[in-house]
C-alpha cells in the first residue's frame, strides 16, 4: 500500500469519525440526558392525596394525573390523553409507558436538534409554585438542576479519559 493509499484510508476513518460517530454519540447523549430529566421530573411530581387537603377531592377524582402527563417529545406537543392517571405514590419510579413513550418519541432525533419534556395540564405552575405539599417548591428547576450536574460530571469523566 502506497503513501497515498494510507493517507485515502485515514481521511475515509476520519470522514466516518466525523460524519457518523459523533453525531450519532451525540443522539445517545441527548436521548439519555432527555430521560434523565424525565425521570427527575416524574419521580418529583406530586401526587394528589385527598386526606391532606382542606377541602373534599371532586367527585371522581383519581390521583397521578399531573405526574402522568410528562411525555418527552421532539415536537413539543403534548399527547398524553387526559384522564391518564399513574397512580403511583409521590417519589415512585415512573411507570413502565412513561419510559416506553419516552424512548418512542426520541427515535426520530437527529443531531443537533432539540427535545420537549412536557406536561400539558394547566395547574403545573402552581405545583412547581409549591401548591402541593409533597413536593418542594422549584421541582422543576431542582430536576433540571441535577439533571445538568449529572451530564456535566459525566462529561468530565469523559473528557479525563476515565470511561476509556
Amino acid at each position: 500500500m502506497t503513501n497515498a493509499d494510507n493517507a485515502r484510508t485515514f481521511q475515509l476513518q476520519l470522514d466516518k469519525f466525523a460524519d457518523v460517530l459523533i453525531p450519532e454519540a451525540l443522539v445517545a447523549a441527548h436521548a439519555k440526558l432527555t430521560l434523565d430529566l424525565l425521570y427527575l421530573l416524574v419521580k418529583k411530581s406530586p401526587v394528589g392525596y385527598p386526606p391532606n387537603w382542606k377541602h373534599p377531592a371532586p367527585k371522581g377524582y383519581v390521583g397521578g394525573q399531573f405526574r402522568s402527563f410528562w411525555q418527552a417529545s421532539t415536537t413539543g406537543a403534548a399527547t398524553v390523553p387526559t384522564g391518564t392517571n399513574d397512580r403511583s405514590r409521590y417519589g415512585d419510579e415512573p411507570s413502565s409507558r412513561q419510559v416506553q413513550d419516552g424512548n418512542a418519541a426520541l427515535r426520530p432525533l437527529a443531531p443537533y436538534s432539540v427535545t420537549y419534556i412536557v406536561n400539558g395540564l394547566p395547574y403545573g405552575e402552581r405545583l412547581n409554585s409549591g401548591w402541593s405539599t409533597q413536593a418542594p417548591a422549584g421541582f422543576v428547576e431542582l430536576s433540571i438542576a441535577e439533571a445538568k450536574n449529572a451530564t456535566e460530571t459525566e462529561l468530565r469523566k469523559f473528557v479525563e479519559g476515565e470511561n476509556a
